[in-house]
């Protein structure tokens, strides 16, 4: 062990300034903005919604964002571009911010950090993550786009195309706990699937299912007693709009079946893990929208945004995070050269949070109140030794509060 070497600690979020968006809220984007809306909101279950402002004056070109997500570690949130109403094509960006739902939220000053341009021409239609927290996105059709890796530690890097689904437009993408990919493709109706391989590449696209609807908009996997769910949005009228297939084997999803006969025409839809419920935004609905709905299909509306005018919702997100949980990425890190290693864990807001590495020795390595976004990160440069072994770090977190203490299961790194 003697032979790692933490060379010193790069950045470190726990509060101040850049909060992140609140726990257990949402950030929806927006493309087509009208009324003052500038890209992105914030939405809360207390039917609170609110816009974010200062993209453009953070460095962004334009409003227009196509697709979002927040970071699995930090508080940044990551901004897929757009190929029209807004000046981003094919660029995938962060920012982060500060401020609540109720009283709006703001980009932090020069937080705009441009990552990659993906080189399909096209908007960046969604956004998910692999085991080593690198950005995976979705762009372009058939024959200029793909699905992309972009590498969340150099900025500037070129994104690196891992897959091309041979018909359809590269529209939608989410994972599953395993880190299989499943791609939603617009214009054809179909999702399909990409397997990650042990050492956390990704094998070929192979078609997994159809949906009635050909207009996919968003895709999500959510657990049940099998291998999940994975739930698909469409363009589709009440009652034929939202779909559900089974997750897995890859290949074998048939054909989706109605999960939902109370919505129609949604842009995407998210799974919370923290309410076992999904968020959803509305697209060319009137008025714009916000809502969750169960697994079972019934659907409650959150908010309208802005009073239901404010351009189009394409996506949105909320937190994955699970109190205690210790986040540790690169999962499958490169052995004999340096690397970002990240950790992270989720409190709720106010409480005392802690990383711990357990083994082989006891060290604390970070102890710290969280802020309202119930998060707390920390990030090193690492040189692991060739042949450094799988799991021979053991990390564990844990959350303080007035009411206990809780420890969260232990965290064995590297994965792979």
């Amino acid at each position: 062990m003697r032979a790692l070497s933490l060379s010193g600690v790069l950045a470190f979020v726990a509060s101040g300034a850049a909060q992140g968006v609140p726990r257990y809220e949402a950030v929806v984007s927006i493309v087509a903005n009208i009324n003052g809306s500038e890209g992105l909101w914030l939405a809360s279950r207390s039917r609170a919604c609110a816009a974010i402002s200062g993209l453009a004056a953070a460095g962004s070109a334009g409003f227009g964002v196509s697709s979002v997500q927040l970071d699995p570690c930090d508080d940044r949130i990551w901004l897929g571009g757009i190929n029209s109403n807004g000046n981003t094509t094919g660029q995938v960006n962060s920012i982060r911010i500060n401020g609540t739902a109720a009283a709006g939220g703001v980009v932090a000053p020069s937080s705009f950090v441009q990552h990659a341009i993906v080189p399909s021409g096209s908007s960046v239609a969604g956004i998910t993550f692999d085991d080593n927290g690198d950005p995976i996105v979705v762009s372009g059709s058939s024959r200029a786009g793909g699905v992309f890796r972009i590498n969340r530690c150099a900025p500037g890097a070129a994104a690196v195309l891992i897959g091309q689904v041979p018909s359809g437009t590269h529209n939608a993408i989410c994972r599953d706990l395993r880190g299989n990919l499943y791609v939603g493709m617009f214009g054809v109706g179909q999702v399909w699937c990409m397997t990650k391989n042990p050492d956390c590449t990704y094998a070929a696209p192979v078609l997994h299912g159809t949906v009635p609807v050909t207009s996919v908009s968003g895709i999500e996997w959510c657990p049940d007693s099998g291998g999940g769910q994975l739930f698909i949005t469409t363009f589709g009228v009440v009652g034929n709009a939202i779909f559900k297939m089974p997750a897995t084997p890859c290949g074998g999803g048939g054909v989706a079946v109605v999960a939902s006969a109370t919505v129609g025409s949604l842009n995407y839809n998210d799974y919370d893990v923290n309410n076992n419920d999904f968020w959803q935004c509305g697209a060319g609905v009137d008025p714009d929208l916000v809502e969750t709905m169960t697994v079972a299909g019934v659907n409650t509306l959150v908010c309208t945004l802005g009073g239901g005018s404010v351009g189009l919702p394409s996506c949105i997100d909320v937190s994955d995070c699970v109190n205690a949980e210790t986040g540790a990425i690169p999962d499958c890190p490169a052995r004999g050269s340096l690397i970002c290693l990240d950790l992270s864990t989720c409190c709720n807001p106010g409480d005392l949070a802690v990383i711990h590495l357990i083994s082989p020795v006891s060290v604390p390595i970070i102890i710290a109140p969280v802020g309202p976004n119930g998060r707390l990160s920390v990030k090193f440069n690492v040189t692991l030794p060739p042949g450094f072994p799988a799991g021979a770090l053991v990390f564990a977190s844990a959350c303080v509060s007035a009411t206990g203490l809780n420890i969260g299961p232990f965290k064995r790194w590297p994965g792979f």
